[in-house]
């Protein structure tokens, strides 16, 4: 995976402190592990999208399990637990607590995220990026990603 590369979320398992509490008992239940999924209809419809427009625009899109964390630095210190045991292959900090919110409302909601560090190579929000890979996020972001969106919501 490089800077800048896009990424489908097919599940996210919870690792935030948010999720528990959209549990409707007044002691919530512990929600770590367990995991939360988008809108399938919607989450096909995004693939359909995104496939095309990565596909032209020469752009590797991933899809999989992300790993949903409120904590911005517990990614170096349990990455290889989320890989190996969860079968992870990104980690951000919303769709867990999203996809469960919108579940719990009758909101359908699916996610497009977009690669911003490889920390397993040392590129991260604090270092290791360069002023190439920020340019190729940066214009991926407005012009691929922004287009993918766009028509997945028009075609909704």
């Amino acid at each position: 995976m490089s800077i800048g590369d896009l990424l489908l979320p097919t599940q996210s398992i919870s690792g935030d402190g948010f999720s528990r509490f959209l549990e409707p008992k007044i002691n919530p239940p512990d929600m770590y592990g367990c995991p939360a999924h988008p809108d399938e209809n919607l989450r096909n419809r995004l693939q359909r999208m995104a496939s095309d427009a990565c596909q032209l625009a020469q752009i590797p899109l991933h899809m999989g399990t992300v790993f949903s964390t409120d904590s911005i630095l517990s990614q170096f210190f349990r990455l290889e637990e989320w890989v190996n045991h969860l079968g992870c292959i990104g980690v951000e900090m919303e769709t867990a607590a999203a996809f469960r919110a919108s579940n719990l409302v009758g909101i359908r909601m699916a996610a497009l995220l977009q690669l911003s560090d490889v920390p397993v190579i040392g590129k991260s929000v604090f270092n290791g990026r360069s002023s190439g890979e920020e340019i190729r996020r940066r214009e991926i972001r407005f012009t691929i990603l922004s287009r993918i969106i766009l028509d997945t919501l028009v075609e909704t």
